[in-house]
């Protein structure tokens, strides 16, 4: 591949890393941030949308030759399943130890509330726009990874001879993204940048990277989850007990 398309393909995807991050900031007051929130019950498919948009560049532009398979880092010496596969389980000790640092600092409890309330933040009502976001967070470990670590640090790191600005710049774009979560949260997401880009680099490519942020959701959506059935559980369980007492009188 030509060094001019490699440029180009720089120039293309800092321009939708742009766009990513203005979304990013207008979303904790503006107008996507109605539509986030589910004010028009449209959670699920604006995350999907978004998704899918970003796929579309990013395929567009392997059309067009503006990436190849190597200068984002999914060339390595492991089969894709397997890198994705190890990503996957290496995740959770990562949070494991995540969890623990955290309770160590004593801020288990204040921890547990946050990623309660990140994902219910973004958990729609309705059960079709669930699906809708399911399928988002499907394809979201991939475009994401793709964007910001293949494109925006490998590549770039290709071009530049260089992979110190780039990361520190990803680096940058990762914060001011989630910041609106609470400074809490800047640890978690300083300590999962740096362990997909460690992946990236390592003999299993980037594949593996995508199977550490897929894994990354799953575990953090299930406990989620399996806490609203528990709450279901005991609010059904109180109901009950309503009754019994009410009977009986």
């Amino acid at each position: 591949m030509a060094l001019e398309q490699l440029r180009s393909g720089i120039l293309f995807f800092s321009l939708l890393a742009l766009l990513i991050l203005y979304f990013a900031l207008t979303s904790s007051s503006g107008s996507v941030h109605t539509v986030r929130q589910g004010r028009y019950g449209a959670k699920g498919f604006f995350c999907l949308m978004w998704q899918l948009f970003m796929m579309a560049c990013i395929l567009g532009a392997y059309q067009e030759g503006l990436w190849t398979i190597s200068s984002v880092g999914l060339q390595s010496q492991w089969p894709w399943l397997s890198s994705f596969t190890i990503g996957a389980v290496l995740c959770f000790p990562f949070i494991a130890v995540e969890r623990y640092l955290y309770g160590f600092r004593g801020f288990g409890e204040a921890y547990r509330q946050l990623n309660v309330r990140i994902i219910k933040g973004s958990w729609p009502r309705q059960s079709g726009d669930k699906v809708l976001l399911l399928m988002a967070l499907a394809i979201s470990p991939l475009s994401e990874e793709l964007l910001f670590k293949g494109i925006l640090i490998h590549q770039v790191g290709l071009v530049i001879q260089s992979i110190l600005l780039p990361a520190v710049l990803v680096f940058t774009i990762s914060i001011i993204r989630h910041y609106h979560q609470g400074k809490i949260a800047v640890p978690c997401h300083a300590g999962f940048f740096g362990a997909t880009t460690i992946l990236m680099y390592s003999p299993l490519g980037l594949a593996s990277a995508v199977g550490f942020h897929f894994s990354a959701n799953v575990i953090h959506y299930t406990v989620f989850l399996v806490a609203i059935l528990r709450r279901d559980r005991k609010a059904i369980k109180c109901g009950h007990l309503v009754e019994s007492v009410i009977a009986a009188r």
